[in-house]
């Protein structure tokens, strides 16, 4: 409370009853008011004094800038005093100035009141209406001669008044929530007490019990905060008891409540009785708000409710956590187990990205993990080599294909065979050697030919068949280009795909860590879409759904214990709710609403005003910070947005500018493929005519030769078949022999399965029949158990710990014996199982990490091929876990990859006896080949100088065809750049002068153009800065409406980028509105000087009616004589003119209200026409306005604050007619909540004020003289239609007075004579 308090400076009233001097009093008569305004923060500057005098508005005061004032009121009048600034609450005081003639006689000297004010800040959203009581009166004593003040609030009563309408604007929203949880019965229920309560407070105020009645209407306010109409009440009724002096008498009965209340409450509180002894202390606070000695017993129940129930909780909780943390390990281990399997078959399958994607699954579940690290890292290796081999496979490929199409048969023969080498399982080397084999064949064949026609029809049909096998060839090679294309796109997606997976589950599991569940379980949908195959998503996706199963469990127990909380708070059972609200908070702790049900219990119909007023602040600043952090992160994400548009449409322009340059590069391509084949076509057809003119010439040469050659390649024909027969044999025995071990390996392997199975079974029936002995050993603990139930808690946490540690589950084991030993400490068996527990941990630990490291080792041994170091590798694992299956099978399977090798030894060892044999014969066949090869060595010496000549002419012609596609390639280049660059995009063109420099290097125009296009790039870049930090500023300063200070910057973002249309329309729409705003500006300053010649006119009218109304004042008199001669005949008349004055007093109310219509002033409009109403009821023509009215207003588009505002003006006018005033006036005020300024509103109010004080002080005739003088003004501003309307409320009054009767014949001249 302290906390809060401090936010209000008390308003303070210095009453000083000794002489004062009175500053500027300059004539006897009339009380003086002199003091100070002070705020509690900041200047008073803007400060009034808003005065009625009589009940009719006067001159409001404006107080100096030093806050002081200095009054003087007239005697025998009433006066208003509101004392007011924006962002403060106002404050009234009440002056009546009524003193005896015989006083006044005596002396008119009276001295200054002194009256000090220090105004509250006003708290935003907090209804005011409790500000309209009057906080003192100021009166004239007789006891002691002079004005003395009566208190109707003091300083602790003026707090109450505060911290009850904070309250009130908080609660309204809580039992909001509550009313909409209530079924319609409740309601109704609801609704029936408040209609009981509300007419009970009714009879009571009509009998005078006003604090009887305030009390009743309090509580129907209770049961529904937000309605208006017991609230306007309740300050009807406050005012009441200020006038009459009743406040004495509520604070007796509230003091003799409240001792009552807490004599009750300390009697429970000594029993323990907490339920009772808190609900008599909350009574007691809402009799006594903020009472400290309630408060903190309230404190100490509560403090002992909490620790009671906390206790309770974590008893609980701990017990929870144990059972979660034990099912989240075995998930966890099944998890991994799961993840590591998948990957070991995906590696064992040679899918190598899958197998790291999986391995990266199983470190993801249980991170740091040395066996699934290693794996990756093999994996990537073996990837690696692959990759290595395929290169050197592509290189010799090419070179191979190469030489082919040259017909270097011989250095084709090398390329393919190093091609076979790299990569033994692809066909093609081996298809390429069969086909240079049988090119060599033909060669062999031709050379048989004895006919020189027939050599040349063969070597032409050799040369077609060539070319034949060379398109081929090419196709093949196309087509094999093609598939590799393929594979490395489907590589490229597959590896795509990869990082969009991690990526996706990367998200997902940061998502279901931030428990936002529904989200992951998209994102692991999205990862499943990704990759079907994958387990660990769908293992994640079960997971999440069994938390949300279970988040759904426990959300229904939450809502179930609030149910009951609800019911028991409704029935008044505090204790049982908040025990029911206790158990919901235990299910769902962040939820709100059992915690604030639990501080209403705490804090029901208490007061507590400083509390609640710091959570009101902390909530706005919450609130506020929420907005601002809103309003930046929507600001955020339009500028994101803009960001992103940008960046797509360079993406866009990238894109288009790279499809352009791979257009250009694919027709440059296409130009030198031509250019190469036509090149070899025109080489290939002076090739044939050369080989034409030399072939006469050598044909001798080489058909002597051939024939030689045929004769040694015929034997060395027979021989390579023969050697290749007998490796096909080979081959095929070595397959049947792999085959028939395969076969037997297979069988030994589902012998062991077997025999495990059949371990497995016997140990299940060994363990199904242990888990029997332990069931019936815990029944009969459980039999004991019911003897003594710590002893079965003992027994239960003792046997679960067995169990736990029979099944070699150490950590739940730990967590049962630990429960057991917080049942009996003093017991040793749970500390020695502990202990051994905890050792048994670290040694299966110790013992895992080294089956895993041994496993690791094995595995990566036997990989590499390294049986023996892999065989002891497993054997370590064997030892260090004896009972895993795997290192044994793993041993057999090396045991028989050893003897294998042993018996391929033996083979290796004949088959280099038989190479021993072949190559002796080899050396002897060599010896001939050596002696046949220097025979044709000559004649190869004469052909080498042939074919070296043709080399330098190929080369030449290679060496000027290639500086010709330099050329070309740099000319295309340059080309594409010069493209690039006039059309203004300096990356792409960039890229291409770049591609020229790497053709020709010296060349200094591509660098000038690099040069000048990152210059352009630069500017580009800063003016696109300067563009988006101007347009922002822009966008700032039009937000804040600084138009000036936007233009500019829009103007800079103009320069900046002058193509962009975004800165003109919003300079454009700056202008209009700069336009407009002077417009308004002009309109304003029209308005204003209109309203000082309305002013002025008004003085002068006024002054002439004042002279006017002193000559009618003298005829008046002298006609005194005449009218009372006169007054019988008049009487006889008045029927007739009665009759006729209410036609034209109708006529003229429809003509007020017609012309408001159409000046569309709908509220003031339809005001008139309820008073043509009250003159003429049931009339058809201001019903049917009325109507039209009511639709305008409900068919104009409103904003939600003039929607609010019209509501008010509705319910206001709709109480005013009912003749409830004081509702009135509320809804009025509210409405003035919005505009301060309404017309209508004041105008409505201030008719009230002079209602009440009709109805409170009986002032007939100060009304009758208001209205008089009302009418009086509206004729001599002939406003007719207005005067008759007040001097026909005045004849209401005085139906006899002949002032009236005057007043009329006036107004009827006045009319007459227009």
């Amino acid at each position: 409370m302290k906390r809060f308090y401090r936010m209000f400076t008390c308003f303070v009233l210095v009453l000083l009853f000794g002489p004062f001097p009175a500053t500027g009093q300059q004539e006897p008569g009339g009380l003086y008011l002199t003091g100070k305004i002070t705020t509690e923060q900041g200047s008073v500057n803007g400060a009034t004094i808003r005065m009625t005098r009589n009940g009719q508005p006067m001159k409001d005061y404006q107080v100096l800038p030093d806050g002081k004032f200095d009054l003087r009121f007239e005697f025998n009048n009433d006066y208003v005093l509101v004392f007011q600034r924006s962002d403060n609450f106002p404050q009234k005081i009440v002056i009546t100035t009524h003193v005896p003639a015989e006083v006044l006689r005596r002396d008119r000297k009276f001295p200054p009141f002194p009256v000090d004010v220090n105004l509250f800040t006003e708290i935003k959203g907090v209804d005011r209406t409790f500000a309209d009581n009057a906080i003192m009166k100021i009166y004239y004593s007789p006891s002691v001669d002079n004005f003395i003040p009566e208190l109707y609030y003091n300083n602790a009563q003026i707090k109450r008044l505060i911290d009850q309408a904070i309250w009130q604007s908080q609660n309204v929203r809580r039992e909001a929530d509550l009313l909409k949880k209530l079924s319609a019965a409740e309601l109704a229920e609801l609704k029936k007490e408040y209609d009981e309560l509300l007419k009970k407070a009714g009879t009571e105020f009509d009998r005078g019990e006003y604090i009887a009645s305030l009390g009743d209407y309090k509580s129907a306010s209770r049961i529904f905060p937000t309605e208006q109409y017991p609230k306007d009440r309740i300050a009807e009724i406050n005012d009441l008891i200020a006038i009459l002096g009743l406040q004495a008498e509520l604070d007796k009965q509230n003091a003799e409540k409240y001792n009552g209340y807490i004599r009750e409450a300390d009697r429970q509180f000594g029993l323990k009785s907490w339920p009772g002894a808190r609900e008599n202390y909350l009574q007691a606070l809402f009799v006594k708000p903020g009472d400290s000695y309630a408060t903190g017993r309230l404190t100490e129940i509560e403090q002992a409710v909490a620790l009671e129930e906390k206790a309770l909780q974590d008893e609980e909780n701990a017990r929870r956590e144990a059972e979660r943390q034990a099912q989240m390990l075995a998930d966890l281990e099944k998890q991994y187990g799961e993840a590591l399997s998948l990957a070991d078959q995906a590696f064992t399958r040679q899918e190598y990205p899958q197998a790291i994607t999986g391995y990266r699954n199983a470190l993801r579940i249980k991170p740091g993990e040395s066996y699934p690290t290693s794996r990756i890292t093999e994996a990537e290796t073996i990837m690696a080599e692959l990759a290595a081999a395929r290169k050197a496979y592509d290189n010799a490929i090419s070179e191979g294909d190469k030489a082919f199409r040259q017909q270097n048969y011989r250095q084709a023969r090398k390329a393919f065979e190093e091609a076979q080498k790299a990569m033994s399982n692809e066909p093609y080397p081996a298809r390429m050697l069969e086909k240079i084999d049988a090119i060599d064949e033909e060669l062999l064949r031709l050379a048989e030919e004895k006919s020189k026609e027939e050599a040349r029809k063969a070597a032409e049909e050799l040369a077609a068949r060539m070319a034949a096998e060379a398109e081929k060839l090419r196709l093949a090679e196309e087509q094999t280009r093609r598939e590799q294309e393929e594979q490395a796109r489907l590589l490229a997606e597959q590896a795509l795909r990869d990082q969009q997976y991690e990526s996706t589950i990367r998200d997902a599991d940061r998502l279901a860590t931030e428990n936002l569940l529904v989200e992951a379980v998209g994102k692991f949908r999205a990862a499943l879409e990704i990759k079907p195959r994958e387990s660990y998503p769908i293992q994640r996706i079960e997971e999440i759904r069994g938390i949300i199963a279970r988040q759904n469990e426990t959300r229904k127990a939450f809502e179930a214990a609030v149910a009951l909380g609800d019911q028991e708070f409704k029935k008044q059972n505090y204790g049982p709710a908040r025990k029911a609200f206790q158990e919901a908070l235990n299910h769902l702790p962040g939820e709100t609403y059992p915690e604030e049900m639990i501080s209403r219990i705490t804090s029901l119909e208490a007061e507590q005003m400083a509390a609640e007023a710091e959570k009101a602040r902390l909530a706005a600043e919450k609130a506020a910070r929420e907005e601002a952090a809103r309003l930046a992160a929507e600001a955020e994400k339009q500028r994101i947005a803009e960001e992103q548009a940008r960046a797509e449409a360079e993406r866009l322009a990238r894109l288009e500018a790279e499809r352009q340059a791979a257009e250009a590069e694919k027709a440059r391509l296409a130009a030198e493929k031509a250019a190469r084949e036509e090149a070899a076509r025109l080489a290939a057809e002076a090739e044939k005519q050369r080989i034409a003119e030399e072939q006469a010439r050598v044909e001798a040469e080489r058909l002597a030769r051939l024939e030689a050659e045929r004769q040694a390649a015929e034997a060395e024909k027979a021989r390579l078949a023969a050697e290749k027969a007998a490796r096909e044999e080979a081959a095929r025995l070595a397959a049947e022999a792999e085959k028939q071990r395969i076969a037997e390996e297979q069988a030994r392997v589902e012998a062991e399965r077997l025999a495990r199975l059949e371990a497995e079974r016997q140990a299940a029936e060994a363990e199904k029949a242990r888990l029997a002995a332990e069931k019936a050993a815990r029944e009969e603990a459980a039999r004991l158990a019911a003897e003594a139930e710590l002893e079965k808690r003992y027994a239960d946490a003792v046997a679960a710990g067995d169990k736990f540690f029979n099944e070699k589950q150490y950590s739940p084991a730990i967590g049962q014996y630990r429960a057991a030993l917080r049942e009996k400490p003093q017991e040793t068996y749970p500390r020695q199982r502990i202990a051994e527990s905890e050792t048994l941990l670290a040694n299966l630990a110790a013992a895992q990490k080294a089956y895993e490291e041994a496993i690791a080792d094995g595995d990566r041994e036997f990989r590499r091929q390294q049986y023996s170091a892999a065989r002891e590798a497993f054997l370590r694992a064997q030892q260090a876990k004896s009972g895993e299956g795997y290192p044994g099978e793993m041993i057999a399977r090396i045991d028989a990859l050893l003897a294998e090798q042993a018996r391929a030894a033996e083979e290796q060892a004949r088959v280099e006896a038989e190479k021993q044999r072949i190559a002796e014969e080899q050396a002897r066949a060599e010896a001939e080949r050596l002696a046949r090869l220097e025979a044709e060595r000559q004649a190869a010496e004469a052909e080498k100088a042939r074919l070296a000549a043709e080399k330098a002419a190929r080369e030449e012609a290679a060496r000027l065809a290639a500086e010709a596609e330099l050329e070309k390639r740099y000319a295309d280049a340059v080309a594409a750049g010069d493209k690039f660059f006039n059309e203004k995009q300096y990356s792409p063109a960039i890229g291409q002068y770049r591609a020229a420099l790497r053709e020709k290097p010296q060349e200094t125009y591509p660098r000038q153009r690099i040069a000048e296009s990152e210059t352009l790039l630069a500017n580009l870049a800063a003016a696109q800065k300067a563009y988006e930090e101007a347009i922002a500023d822009g966008d700032r300063e039009f937000r804040r409406q600084q138009y000036s200070a936007a233009r500019e910057a829009f103007l800079r973002a103009q320069q900046a980028k002058s193509g962009e249309g975004y800165p003109g329309e919003m300079i454009a729409r700056i202008d209009a509105l700069l336009a407009e705003q002077a417009r308004a500006a002009e309109e304003q300053a029209r308005v204003e000087a209109e309203k000082q010649r309305i002013a002025e006119e008004q003085a002068r009218a006024e002054a002439e009616r004042l002279a006017r109304l002193e000559a009618e004042r003298q005829a008046a008199e002298a006609e005194k004589a005449r009218l009372a001669a006169q007054k019988e005949a008049e009487s006889a008349a008045r029927t007739k003119i009665m009759s006729d004055e209410t036609e034209a007093l109708y006529a003229g109310i429809i003509a007020t209200a017609d012309q408001a219509f159409t000046e569309k002033e709908y509220n003031v409009s339809r005001a008139w026409y309820y008073k043509a109403l009250e003159v003429k009821p049931g009339e058809a023509y201001p019903t049917g306005r009325i109507t039209e009215i009511n639709m305008i207003l409900g068919s104009q588009q409103m904003s939600q604050r003039e929607r609010e505002f019209q509501g008010y003006i509705d319910k206001g006018d709709e109480a005013f007619r009912a003749g409830e005033m004081a509702v009135a006036r509320g809804w009025y005020n509210r409405s003035l909540s919005i505009r301060p300024d309404d017309e209508y509103a004041r105008a409505q109010i201030a008719d009230i004020q002079m209602k009440i004080a009709e109805k409170l002080q009986g002032h007939t005739e100060t009304s009758f003289l208001d209205y008089l003088r009302e009418g009086d003004k509206a004729l001599s501003g002939k406003n007719y239609n207005v005067a008759r309307v007040w001097y026909h409320r005045a004849r209401q009054l005085k139906p006899d007075d002949t002032r009236v009767a005057e007043k009329l014949q006036n107004l009827e001249k006045a009319m007459g004579g227009e």
